[in-house]
């Protein structure tokens, strides 16, 4: 690299001092010393395509396959694949940013422009990467069993989350579900405990608060039950007693008795009567018996009164000193 100040007297330049930098080797042990498997090698050329340095090749000695550099020219910023099958490389490149005139510094030039005021107008120095596609495919492998591993592992802590988190938001649907069965099977006593203020702290104080209301009804009605049972057997005591009375009234009365039911016809008119019950005394006084009569027409047991069996029955209860009511 040449390094060029004017000599000036006032205005007037009466000469120049020129100075020639060596850089390359500090270049060249730049470049080596980023190589790796992982990255790659590097080369350094003019736009021209001719290696100023790497690879262990002399300055200026080697140029860079023509392919690669009509790539370049076409301003694609792609990588390339270069080389046949058995030594197929990954080909990577990128301008130098101070040797482009991005900065302001006139750097580079044609390769028939050189001279020491203009410098070489017009060129740049690209930098090249050359990786082994076998390392490339061994790198994306080794990546996408990483990103697999990685993968695996965010779907089973995810699903772990989702299985606590699944749990932590059934356990109150579980408790309501319990609770209700209970409630079902008659179990008025248990209640939810409350301990959360969302939702499902809303939705077991309503639930609690309908068992309260359920159980009171429920104790009402037991309550209401036990009177109404108290109730039905006092009258069953007491109708049994008074049946109790009636019969024995009815059986040792001194007149006859019968009783009699009313059998009508489908205009509810009279037509007939029944024979329900008799005492002793009606049997005595009429030589009729119960196992005889009781359940039979009265039309049926008493002979001539077809016609007219209310008319008849009177006469006919005034005759044998009987009553049938």
């Amino acid at each position: 690299m040449g390094l060029v100040v004017p000599i000036k007297d006032g205005d007037e330049i009466i000469g120049i001092l020129k100075c020639n930098l060596n850089i390359l080797g500090s270049i060249d042990e730049f470049l080596s010393g980023a190589e790796d498997k992982l990255i790659g090698k590097f080369k350094l050329a003019r736009s021209g395509g001719m290696v100023v340095c790497g690879d262990g090749a002399e300055p200026l000695s080697t140029q860079i396959p023509e392919s690669i550099l009509k790539h370049v020219e076409s301003k694609s910023m792609e990588a390339i694949h270069y080389g046949d099958t058995e030594q197929e490389q990954l080909v990577g490149f990128s301008e130098i940013n101070l040797t482009s005139g991005v900065t302001g510094y006139g750097f580079g030039g044609t390769f028939d422009s050189i001279d020491h005021k203009k410098g070489n107008m017009g060129e740049s120095w690209v930098v090249f990467c050359y990786r082994e596609m076998s390392d490339v495919k061994s790198s994306v492998n080794l990546m996408r069993r990483a990103t697999l591993i990685m993968g695996m592992i965010i779907i089973l802590v995810l699903a772990v989350v989702s299985l606590v988190f699944g749990r932590m938001v059934s356990r109150p649907l579980t408790v309501l579900i319990g609770a209700t069965d209970k409630v079902r099977k008659g179990d008025y006593v248990s209640r939810i405990k409350i301990s959360r203020k969302d939702e499902f702290g809303g939705l077991a104080k309503h639930f609690n608060e309908m068992v309260n209301s359920i159980n009171d009804k429920n104790q009402a009605l037991q309550e209401y039950g036990e009177e109404l049972e108290d109730r039905v057997v006092k009258r069953t005591r007491e109708l049994s007693e008074s049946e109790e009375k009636y019969r024995t009234l009815f059986e040792n009365m001194i007149d006859g008795f019968a009783l009699h039911k009313i059998v009508v016809n489908k205009k509810n008119q009279p037509i007939d009567y029944v024979f329900i019950e008799l005492n002793a005394a009606f049997e005595k006084q009429t030589g009729l018996k119960s196992d005889d009569i009781v359940g039979e027409k009265v039309t049926d047991v008493i002979p001539g009164i077809e016609n007219d069996p209310a008319d008849w029955i009177s006469v006919w209860s005034q005759t044998n000193s009987v009553h049938l009511i």
